[in-house]
């Protein structure tokens, strides 16, 4: 993992998605993120699907009852702006947790699981109702993360980043064998027996 641990030394805010590593520039952009894990240019993406609704508050309510075994008892937090920003993931379904688990750590990774933010309620959201998902571009949104914030930092997309490392031209060294990881199969489809929401009935009530 040493080359890992090498690539987020070295993300910087003023590199953006270009990290100088070993003497080489590694592009971490969308479109070459598509290439290396072989997806498809989606037309929309989650986060335009989720902005049709009318009422952002009306969604939230909606997520809750979506997701969570007893919707009644679940409380957003807020943030400043009075907007929701997470609640304890214990709330979530068995299943719907199993789905949680799994994008924390390879899609919107995080250090801790005890909250479930906006922005993972969203894409679990997204997922149980067949709304199209740009997982490229989520992946350049978590980096931006990192970027600005050095606490959320952890050895994320370990088996992506040393694809991106190769395909840019990076000599590894003896102790990088162990991150030379096989790629990680990608999520297709979405779990069964789940119907799509109707949007626009539901922004209608």
């Amino acid at each position: 993992m040493r080359a890992v641990q090498d690539h987020y030394a070295n993300l910087t805010v003023v590199t953006g998605p270009f990290v100088y590593f070993r003497g080489v520039t590694v592009e971490i952009r969308e479109k070459t993120i598509r290439e290396v894990l072989v997806l498809p240019e989606v037309e929309n993406d989650w986060e335009d699907a989720i902005g049709c609704v009318p009422n952002k508050h009306r969604l939230s309510d909606t997520i809750k009852k979506a997701l969570c075994r007893n919707h009644i008892a679940v409380e957003w937090s807020l943030d400043k702006y009075g907007c929701p920003e997470e609640f304890l993931t214990k709330h979530l379904t068995d299943h719907h947790r199993g789905w949680f688990n799994l994008f924390c750590t390879n899609i919107m990774p995080t250090k801790s699981h005890q909250f479930v933010s906006v922005d993972r309620a969203l894409l679990l959201f997204a997922i149980i109702n067949n709304i199209t998902i740009d997982f490229a571009s989520i992946i350049c949104q978590q980096m931006e993360v990192f970027t600005v914030d050095e606490k959320e930092r952890g050895w994320f997309f370990p088996s992506l980043l040393t694809r991106l490392m190769e395909r840019s031209g990076v000599n590894f060294r003896p102790h990088d064998e162990s991150s030379l990881l096989p790629l990680p199969w990608s999520l297709q489809g979405s779990p069964p027996d789940y119907e799509p929401l109707d949007f626009e009935a539901e922004g209608s009530h």
